[in-house]
């Protein structure tokens, strides 16, 4: 606890310093970094309620970076993330469809990080709305992604995904299940 105030004002004083240079990236990096290592210790914290404004300034804005790296690490800190309660509906809009644009890059570190993400999402009534529609899309693109590489968190997506929009999926379960096998 005695570092925990320090060790905020240090990731703060980063992520406010950034300005899109290539070694201003890699410090906005280990930032991140540092705001996911210490999620469940600040979820758990009297900055609680500093979350969701930190996200929306510094890390969702990551998910539309120019460097590679800087939208992955942003998926994996909303992913450490995924108890927040939001409250504000546009944040959630914003994130969704971002991290969802991620997952559709051509590039396999931020896809896989974007599953990740986007598997945080499902048990979020805040999120699942939102990400109801693209259901379909995000599970053929899992299902790709699984087929490319084997990541041991993306079948655990799969099986979340599936679980909670069973019904939704069920006009595609001829074509999953023949793709699964």
């Amino acid at each position: 606890k005695i570092m925990f105030v320090p060790v905020l004002t240090f990731i703060s004083t980063k992520l406010e310093q950034y300005d899109q240079s290539e070694a201003k990236a890699r410090e906005k990096d280990g930032s991140l970094a540092m705001l996911s290592a210490i999620s469940e210790q600040l979820m758990n914290s009297d900055f609680k309620n500093q979350i969701e404004p930190l996200i929306q300034n510094y890390v969702i804005p990551e998910l539309q970076s120019p460097h590679a790296f800087l939208k992955a690490r942003a998926c994996s800190v909303i992913e450490n993330y995924q108890g927040l309660v939001w409250n504000s509906t546009e944040a959630v809009n914003v994130c969704a469809n971002l991290v969802y644009q991620c997952l559709m890059e051509n590039n396999l570190p931020v896809q896989v990080q974007a599953a990740r993400a986007f598997g945080s999402f499902v048990d979020s009534e805040q999120f699942s709305a939102v990400i109801l529609p693209i259901v379909p899309a995000v599970m053929n693109t899992l299902m790709d992604l699984s087929a490319k590489c084997e990541v041991d968190s993306l079948p655990s997506v799969l099986n979340v995904v599936v679980s909670k929009f069973a019904q939704e999926l069920a006009p595609f379960a001829v074509a999953v299940t023949q793709r699964l096998v």
